[in-house]
């Protein structure tokens, strides 16, 4: 999600704190109270493809904004919101939508007003003097049922199942090291912690974005932890977990002279690629909370021009030895026109030539804020193609769905979520896009006649999981 430093400090920032007008980007930042306590059919138009059937996404992300006499002014300390899309049948569609129901959310209804924490932005209007040194006590690390634990940017598969047995159970994860259970069907919410896995002593910093080794359901990720509030260095570890399993092994371990930003890393089937970029973070920076002069988290990462360049490390899997460690040269002044990077998940690792992403008002250098899109890009050829709607946004991350008789690359689907800025009630529907040809095959959306609509705030990222 995160492709510089200055991007996330800057880019998603709430409208409302902005001199844009009431458009589409901005009809993403009202806070929707709608949940369904049982799924509801939708209507479907145009040809679902047969190898969806069974299967469904779960998107994570904004669901409210504020709450009683405080907002966020933030995207990512919105309060988390699950919304899943079941592909029932080629024809039939059903959509249910739940808050996570985590302490911070729970809390934060009962005194009916935002419980008081440490964000990544500064809650308006600005805590009192009291409130500014709870949300300290309440935001430091904890591995209770009692913490701050607002997870709302990823979701992720790791085999597990809800307490009582009856479901899937998938983890709401941010790039802190915490989880949430989630019920994949319920949407349910249930406290998790791995046994071997702990907040106060493996450190607060981790990814959203787990992996799997390519060909297995084995999961791997990595943790930072700082080695002390006022020391800019800290240690970098990585794990793995057996696809089911409550506990992980850690098999790499390395001193790290500061303590670098890093949303995301890669897997091939026998390294881990991890980018020491020169984004760094500063815990020491969070003590000056209590101040009423304070910006929020998002203003304790900084970018070292000093440093002209980012290590990478190539990490074997199997002993946890780095195997090489590359300076390249800094390019500067690269504009990246996408976000939101999807392959073919059956080429995740390996060699390929097709890469998708969404082409967003903020990414693309757009001042009108009125459309979306998403690409197509074949970087072995130079061929672009794109899926457009004037009007229209695109909202979070999607998902490629590979067609199960197709060698292809591009041969399959990409699942979506829209936004319909033409109503002025910011309506969310689903379209289903042929990935080779990058034209829509299928639309979903709420039966006109029940005067229903989805109404999604900005996502984050999804899953998909299969039928089984």
């Amino acid at each position: 999600m995160f492709v510089a430093c200055v991007f996330f400090v800057v880019a998603l920032a709430l409208p409302g704190a902005r001199a844009y007008p009431e458009d589409v980007f901005s009809s993403m930042y009202k806070t929707s109270d709608y949940e369904s306590t049982v799924p509801i059919a939708l209507q479907v138009q145009g040809n679902i493809p047969e190898y969806l059937a069974g299967g469904r996404v779960v998107h994570n992300g904004c669901g409210g904004f504020g709450m009683g006499d405080h907002t966020f002014s933030h995207a990512f300390d919105c309060f988390a919101k699950l919304h899943s899309w079941s592909f029932e049948d080629t024809d039939k569609v059903t959509f249910s939508s739940k808050f996570l129901h985590s302490y911070f959310y729970n809390t934060s209804m009962e005194l009916n007003d935002i419980w008081p924490a440490v964000f990544f932005g500064v809650e308006e209007p600005r805590f009192g003097m009291k409130d500014r040194m709870t949300a300290m006590m309440h935001s430091k690390p904890s591995d209770t049922v009692e913490g701050y634990d607002n997870f709302n940017v990823n979701l992720w598969d790791f085999g597990l199942k809800t307490p009582d047995g009856s479901e899937k159970m998938l983890l709401a994860i941010t790039d802190g090291l915490g989880f949430r259970g989630v019920g994949a069907e319920s949407l349910s919410t249930h406290y998790f912690a791995f046994d071997n896995l702990s907040v106060t002593t493996n450190g607060t910093l981790s990814s959203a974005h787990p992996k799997y080794i390519p060909g297995t359901k084995t999961s791997v990720n990595y943790f930072i932890q700082p080695n002390n509030m006022v020391s800019a260095k800290g240690k970098l570890a990585l794990y793995k977990q057996e696809y089911g399993s409550t506990s992980v092994s850690v098999f790499f371990e390395a001193d790290i002279p500061s303590i670098n930003y890093m949303h995301s890393f890669s897997l091939t089937p026998n390294y881990a690629i991890l980018f020491l970029n020169n984004c760094h973070f500063k815990e020491s920076c969070v003590m000056s909370s209590m101040t009423k002069e304070w910006k929020g988290v998002s203003h304790c990462f900084s970018w070292e021009d000093s440093l002209d360049s980012t290590t990478i490390l190539v990490i074997g899997l199997k002993d946890g030895e780095i195997k090489m460690t590359i300076i390249p040269s800094f390019l500067d002044g690269q504009e990246y026109p996408f976000d939101f990077p999807l392959v073919n998940p059956n080429f995740v690792g390996h060699k390929h030539c097709i890469v998708y992403g969404m082409d967003s008002p903020f990414a693309g250098g757009s001042d009108r804020f009125s459309s979306g899109m998403w690409v197509k890009l074949n970087v072995c050829t130079g061929e672009v193609k794109v899926f457009n709607l004037e009007n229209h946004f695109a909202t979070g991350d999607a998902s490629f769905v590979p067609d199960p008789d197709s060698d292809d690359e591009d041969g399959g689907v990409i699942l979506t979520a829209w936004v319909d800025g033409t109503t002025g009630d910011g309506e969310t529907y689903f379209r289903v896009i042929d990935a080779k040809t990058m034209e829509e095959v299928a639309t979903v959306n709420f039966i006109e006649e029940e005067d229903k609509k989805i109404i999604m705030p900005y996502a984050f990222h999804g899953i998909w999981l299969g039928p089984e």
